[in-house]
């Protein structure tokens, strides 16, 4: 179970797809027929599996054990998640839930948007609990997951709505998030180098918005500005020696790495700080690093290892941090390319099946070129 759990809630360096490890360990967990926790698990696999068959005997089988020892919590989301499975996403009245238990409705809209998973049911509970929820935070969290999934199947104008919807109510960060779907594939304001230049200069930037103004930066091949972002976030670290702060000076040193031509020691770099331990997986801007993780898979593919390329790249799909929403296509035509290098017919027809169902136009990385250096 526990193994199961740092499958499901980490993001260890691991030799396999991480919730295919994880199944497997909640399921060897779930041989006692009495023991629930793994349950809960199996059945939320379940439903995002997409076998609703599969899924309702899994959320019954969690069900019958959990009446004493699971919170109504866990009990609410899986019967949502299931409803909105089996009957749409017009079948479950997120909006009353979301005005009774909005943590209710994030944690299912969360899980039922992984991977693709079912991004309509998550829209609508998203912006149920974006609508109704009385906490900022809730409602921060509300339009993180909001944000991935219209960026993740394209959506532009609606981003840009929803975008200006989270600064009005007083979500002043949002703006920042321009920042990381142009990371992710997706440049969708002309105004974004501008945004990036005032986000660096700003000394009140959140630790979290000044990385990602030096990954853009990085990203269109500037490393003299990169560098002048990880210099202010050495600074920075100096004062506060929190992990984060540490994390995205090397995120930054490896993009300066690779801009200074360096692929090879860039890829050293990136699976070094990939492994360290990270807090903040869920709803962090930063602590997942997606931005690292698409670039190393990048480099990866480039280099001629298709095989790590895919590990790297299914990471994408993992359940726990909300902002690789919008690094979901990315991530899926890179996949494509690898198992098409592979000789993987069916799994490349399968990672291009996903990608048509977003409806999102494959790109892998903001940059339509290859990673290279700044021209002297």
């Amino acid at each position: 179970m526990s193994l199961g759990e740092v499958y499901y809630h980490l993001l260890p360096s691991a030799r396999g797809p991480l919730d295919s490890l994880a199944l497997a360990e909640f399921t060897a967990a779930a041989a006692d027929a009495g023991f629930s926790p793994p349950r809960f698990h199996l059945a939320e696999l379940a439903i995002r599996s997409g076998d609703t068959t599969r899924a309702k005997r899994a959320v019954e089988d969690f069900l019958r054990l959990s009446e004493d020892t699971a919170s109504a919590d866990q009990r609410a989301e899986l019967l949502l998640m299931l409803d909105c499975a089996r009957k749409g996403r017009n079948g479950v009245e997120w909006s009353r839930t979301a005005l009774t238990s909005p943590l209710r409705v994030l944690s299912a809209a969360k899980l039922l948007a992984a991977g693709g998973a079912y991004p309509g049911c998550a829209e609508d509970g998203f912006r149920a609990v974006f609508d109704h929820a009385a906490s900022l935070g809730d409602r921060w969290g509300a339009f993180l997951g909001l944000q991935g999934v219209l960026a993740a199947q394209g959506r532009r104008s609606e981003l840009k709505t929803a975008v200006s919807a989270a600064v009005g109510v007083g979500l002043d960060l949002a703006v920042g998030l321009y920042l990381l779907d142009a990371l992710a594939g997706d440049d969708l304001d002309p105004e974004t180098a501008s945004l990036a230049g005032r986000m660096a200069a700003d000394p009140e930037s959140p630790s979290s918005a000044l990385w990602l103004a030096g990954e853009w930066h990085a990203e269109h091949g500037n490393s003299t500005l990169t560098k002048s972002v990880r210099d202010s976030l050495a600074a920075r670290g100096a004062r506060d020696s929190s992990a984060g702060v540490g994390l995205y000076i090397d995120a930054l040193d490896a993009r300066l790495t690779l801009l200074h031509g360096d692929s090879a020691g860039a890829i050293a770099r990136l699976r070094a700080m990939l492994t360290a331990p990270q807090a903040e997986l869920d709803w962090g801007l930063g602590a997942p690093l997606a931005p690292s993780r698409l670039l190393l898979a990048r480099l990866l593919l480039a280099r001629g290892q298709p095989r790590d390329a895919l590990l790297v790249a299914g990471v994408f799909d993992h359940a726990v941090p909300i902002v690789f929403l919008p690094f979901l296509p990315a991530s899926l035509e890179l996949r494509r390319r690898a198992a098409e290098q592979l000789g993987q017919a069916r799994e490349a027809r399968a990672y291009a099946a996903r990608l048509a169902a977003l409806g999102a136009t494959p790109q892998l990385g903001s940059a339509s070129r290859s990673p290279t250096p700044e021209a002297p």
